[in-house]
């Protein structure tokens, strides 16, 4: 729900890359409206700073946010979440996409052993746009994270245990992870992008949890 709607102003600008190539095919969104940037990178997208959004919580709680960044993603690079308080909006604005950061590690039972398909996510993603209301625990759904990669917000881990969440901002993502077949789960555990070499330990018999890294 929007309260109320409003007409809103054209916001342009370029994506670029690490190297300042321009990068066509990133997705641009100000939570409302979204944008694909073209061949030279450029983009016009709707921005419509006074728009509220409204949306109610399991809870019963009803949420309301306004269109306070703008955000670029592409598959293989890092996002981009830019406020946009204070812009200029005669003047495009340039997203410059940072190389991609990831987490990876293993997640082992008590003896040390492999676990393969268990479930890891972080429980704090970034909201893609400001239309989902509520906390962002949780959410799978738009989502900087989650429209990176395709509308999958968790990843699962091999048979050797293995997993890696990419795509992610430079900052602490609180980790989690749950087997299916046991209901055993860890976290949420801070954990910083760039990090390797986590381990996540599941004692599947009594449920009990530990993250390491």
């Amino acid at each position: 729900i929007v309260l109320p709607r409003s007409e809103g102003v054209a916001l342009t600008g370029t994506v670029i890359g690490p190297a300042g190539e321009p990068l066509s095919g990133a997705r641009v969104s100000t939570g409302g409206e979204s944008a694909t940037s073209d061949e030279d990178g450029s983009f016009t997208v709707l921005w419509r700073p006074s728009a509220v959004y409204a949306s109610e919580s399991p809870g019963g709680t009803v949420v309301r946010r306004t269109e306070t960044h703008v955000n670029a993603v592409k598959e293989g690079y890092g996002p981009v979440h830019a406020e946009l308080a204070g812009h200029d909006v005669r003047e495009p604005i340039v997203l410059q996409l940072p190389p991609s950061l990831s987490i990876r590690g293993r997640v082992v039972d008590t003896r040390g052993e492999p676990l393969s398909g268990i479930v890891v996510w972080a429980a704090d993603p970034t909201p893609l746009g400001d239309t989902v209301g509520g906390p962002a625990t949780g959410s799978f759904v738009l989502n900087v994270e989650n429209s990176l990669r395709g509308g999958e917000g968790v990843c699962q881990t091999a048979e050797d245990g293995t997993f890696e969440l990419d795509q992610l901002f430079e900052r602490a993502y609180h980790l989690l992870a749950f087997d299916l077949r046991t209901a055993a789960y860890a976290g949420p555990h801070p954990i910083d992008a760039g990090a390797s070499g986590v381990v996540v330990v599941l004692d599947c018999d009594s449920g009990l949890q530990r993250i390491g890294g």
